[in-house]
């Protein structure tokens, strides 16, 4: 009976602190609860954040990458243009060297027609010396 009357004393005494601890606990749990639904709501809210920032930066990335293709193809145009107008220089400048050596030849043959004429001339004038 000593035993019995312990346990209920015993019982007497702890059960007030277990409720009082069990209280405890339950409202930890609901603290802990709210900080699991705002660290959930955060993440949901930095999560979104994430994602528009991420379709932003695409679509500025994408906007970056048109503007250096129409860069590529008007480099490329100029490019192009520029060559071609080499094309037509290296032409011109050949039609003109073409032209230059055809006149130099063709000074060239006066003047062996002259060298010749002067020859002549002092061949006639040698023959009238002697003559």
């Amino acid at each position: 009976m000593a035993a019995e009357s312990f346990m209920k004393s015993l019982e007497r005494f702890l059960t007030p602190q277990l409720n009082e601890i069990k209280g405890e606990l339950k409202a930890i749990n609901i603290r802990i609860d709210a900080v699991d639904n705002k660290i959930d709501e955060l993440d949901k809210r930095l999560t979104n954040k994430i994602d528009e920032l991420d379709k932003r930066i695409n679509t500025r990335i994408d906007a970056t990458d048109h503007k250096i293709d129409e860069l590529d193809k008007n480099l490329n145009i100029r490019i192009d243009a520029t060559d071609h107008k080499i094309d037509e220089l290296d032409k011109r400048i050949n039609i003109r060297f073409d032209s230059a050596s055809e006149r130099i030849n063709s000074l060239s043959e006066k003047i062996d027609v002259i060298k010749d004429v002067e020859r002549l001339k002092y061949e006639v004038q040698e023959l009238k010396k002697a003559s």
